[in-house]
């Protein structure tokens, strides 16, 4: 998991490789694990990391196997119970148990039990935990590529987007991620990203001009804020409010649900109504997990992971439609710029060419 305090933990306990009681003391923390009889946490993590048991306690994706000989997978998700993402990862649940009779089944951990976007990603690199919902510009450190799919004006229409989700160019971008560590089972709606800020409302493209936004760690939101005047300040998701409230940063970009769900229009009354992107969100299994499933199983979550799509579709309009109503009681200052993307326009189409990325850009537009 990266530095701080797996390491650090690590060093405690005399090195990465861990004693012999402490290999012990791992692997009865993997027999647990996988009985269900203690949770998946970050710390459970860290405490197998130091023992020394990661590789060797989820070489067979064990994570995934219960007691009584059916699957149960640990699917992560950073945000509420109540959102749609994790409401969506409750209905392939439902569907997995229906189809077969109760062998596979998903349990899942929202709110960020397992932690970030970030955390969670390489978890399911080495197989810690077995599913996740994450999205694509959370993967963009990983596999530059899809930093494409959050680009402005990448997708034309609600149609070309639904086309290339489901569709062969989709399957392309998912194919791509074969030896990163875990498989992609399908994309699903990630919303539409507008800018809000807690400065002052965005009429035209000078009033973007010094402010500090939020980003995601891909090269290309980098790119993007660069050509629009604004300084991007990497930061996790969760800490996007405190960091408004303390005047650390100035807004963000982000879908209304998730402005809404997150309480960041309280800090940043001003929101900008022009499409900033519609990065997709996805759906992974971590390599092990998929290598331990059978055909059979692997073919049952794949076709209900597929059909998740129009039910996580339909539960975030539902959501955006309900914070759309909730910002407009607050009083939340909307403004609808037209050309507030123009100046980015020439920048976005060089950093495609720089970062070779345009053949992958031309993979999204023969969805059309």
């Amino acid at each position: 998991m990266g530095g701080g305090a797996g390491s650090r933990f690590c060093r405690a306990q005399g090195g990465g490789g861990g004693t012999v009681v402490g290999r012990r003391a791992g692997r009865r923390l993997v027999a647990r694990l996988r009985e269900g009889r203690e949770m998946i946490t970050r710390r459970s993590i860290l405490r197998l990391s130091a023992s020394g048991t990661v590789a060797m306690g989820l070489q067979r994706g064990c994570f995934a196997q219960a007691a009584s000989g059916q699957t149960a997978l640990r699917a992560a998700d950073i945000a509420s119970l109540d959102y749609p993402t994790v409401q969506t990862l409750f209905f392939i649940d439902r569907a997995l148990r229906k189809v077969s009779d109760g062998d596979l089944s998903i349990r899942v951990f929202p709110d960020a039990q397992l932690g970030q976007e970030t955390e969670v990603i390489e978890q399911l690199r080495i197989g810690a935990i077995d599913m996740a919902r994450v999205n694509v510009m959370s993967l963009a450190d990983v596999v530059p590529e899809f930093a494409v799919l959050g680009l402005p004006g990448t997708f034309l229409s609600d149609a070309h987007f639904d086309t290339f989700t489901g569709g062969t160019a989709g399957q392309v971008f998912l194919e791509h991620l074969e030896g990163t560590g875990f498989v992609g089972l399908t994309f699903l709606e990630g919303g539409t990203r507008h800018l809000y800020n807690r400065v002052r409302p965005i009429e035209r493209v000078e009033d973007m001009q010094g402010l500090r936004l939020r980003t995601d760690l891909s090269s290309a939101s980098g790119f993007l804020y660069r050509a629009l005047g604004t300084t991007g300040v990497q930061l996790p998701l969760s800490h996007v409010l405190p960091a408004l409230e303390a005047r650390l940063i100035d807004g963000a970009i982000e879908n209304i649900a998730t402005y809404v769900a997150l309480g960041h229009y309280r800090a940043a009354p001003f929101i900008a109504m022009t499409e900033m992107g519609r990065p997709p969100d996805i759906l992974l299994i971590s390599q092990r997990a998929w290598n331990g499933l059978t055909a059979g199983q692997r073919k049952l979550l794949k076709n209900t992971s597929g059909d998740a799509r129009s039910f996580m579709k339909k539960s975030f309009e539902y959501w955006t439609r309900a914070c759309m109503q909730q910002i407009r009681d607050r009083g939340v200052t909307q403004t609808h710029p037209d050309a507030l993307l123009q100046p980015a326009r020439g920048a976005i189409d060089a950093m495609l060419a720089q970062l070779d990325m345009m053949k992958w850009f031309e993979v999204v537009r023969s969805a059309q």
